[in-house]
């Protein structure tokens, strides 16, 4: 090996290690944030711990329940070109696996929504089953998410600083978007307890949209 050639695998190597430490750093702070909204029940508290940058608005609300949600946008961006297929693959795994997660509530927190509404069910036993719900999400969404992040570094490792730019750009948007998402099916769930009378109907088209908007939002991110 040349002179040149050594000094280009070293330059290789940090550019590398330095793409390694973004996407872990990524990762690690989707769980912090997952596991704040998992312990508070302060919607207020759920929003502050975001901290979501300017291209993710908050969700709005709209539709027949108060408080139903749409997900919130994220912008296409110039440097989507620059993401490997295998990469997006990846990252399209993460996201039917979250869609998939947020789809098995909709039929498990209905029935349960109905049982606490025509009382067969207290309000602590209803409150602690979807607690558990919300666990089992977050779990389920993680395990994915850490798969998601080393299947990326394997992808990205030796790759132009461009393209591995691209890829911590798009893993960003995704884990974003994610942790956005459970932190309003929490706030969903809070607000199932203090107003069944008025939400319980409206499980399954809540999580219905909820679905369907990951969808939109998916292709938007292109």
């Amino acid at each position: 090996m040349t002179v040149t050639q050594e000094a280009g695998t070293v330059e290789q190597e940090r550019i590398d290690e330095v793409f390694t430490e973004q996407i872990d750093l990524i990762c690690r702070r989707s769980a912090l944030i997952n596991n704040v909204n998992l312990i508070t029940k302060d919607p207020q508290e759920m929003s502050d711990a975001l901290d979501m940058p300017a291209d993710l608005h908050y969700f709005e609300q709209t539709g027949a329940a108060a408080g139903l949600p749409r997900l919130p946008s994220v912008s296409s961006y110039s440097g989507a070109a620059n993401v490997p297929a295998d990469a997006k693959q990846a990252l399209e795994t993460q996201k039917d696996v979250g869609t998939e997660i947020v789809d098995s509530n909709k039929d498990k927190v209905a029935d349960l929504a109905e049982k606490y509404k025509d009382g067969k069910i207290p309000k602590n036993e209803f409150e602690a089953l979807i607690d558990r719900q919300a666990e089992q999400n977050i779990k389920a969404y993680t395990e994915q998410e850490r798969a998601t992040a080393a299947k990326l570094k394997q992808i990205g490792k030796g790759k132009s600083p461009e393209v591995q730019n691209a890829i911590v750009i798009a893993y960003k948007a995704v884990s974003n978007f994610f942790t956005k998402l459970w932190a309003t099916i929490k706030k969903f769930f809070v607000d199932l307890v203090n107003k069944i009378q008025e939400l319980w109907n409206e499980v399954k088209n809540w999580f219905k949209a909820a679905a369907n908007t990951i969808a939109n939002w998916w292709n938007s991110l292109w």
